[in-house]
């Protein structure tokens, strides 16, 4: 699977389950899990460097890699993300909104800290 530009890859079903890579070529890439089951991903995803958006109001969960260099991680929307992989991206994750789950300190790797230079503002969680 991939986005390219500003790119939302949006998730609205009962349940689903996939082993793909999810690769951002350019610009800002969005992965909304709005369903009524849980999105689980085991891919992993890539872009050189560029940011990521975890979204939704459901469950994910990705237990693949998330390689994205420096590019930033910011968790939106009132719904819940779980990473468990052990992650190598070198930028700050924020949270604006939700919950954002994690396995391991390396499941949120990089930036100025262990966690990432994580960041919440508005309502979000680090669970």
């Amino acid at each position: 699977m991939g986005a390219s530009g500003l790119g939302t890859l949006q998730y609205t079903g009962t349940g689903h389950t996939s082993n793909r890579v999810i690769n951002i070529t350019n610009g800002t890439g969005t992965i909304e899990a709005s369903g009524s089951g849980t999105l689980i991903l085991s891919g992993g995803i890539t872009a050189p460097n560029r940011p990521l958006n975890l979204a939704g109001t459901g469950l994910a969960v990705e237990s693949g890699v998330i390689a994205i260099g420096s590019g930033t991680v910011t968790k939106n929307n009132a719904g819940t993300w779980s990473l468990s992989g052990a992650n190598t991206y070198t930028g700050t994750t924020t949270i604006i909104a939700g919950i954002l789950s994690i396995n391991t300190l390396q499941s949120v790797n990089g930036g100025a800290s262990s966690l990432g230079a994580p960041t919440t503002s508005t309502n979000g969680t680090i669970a």
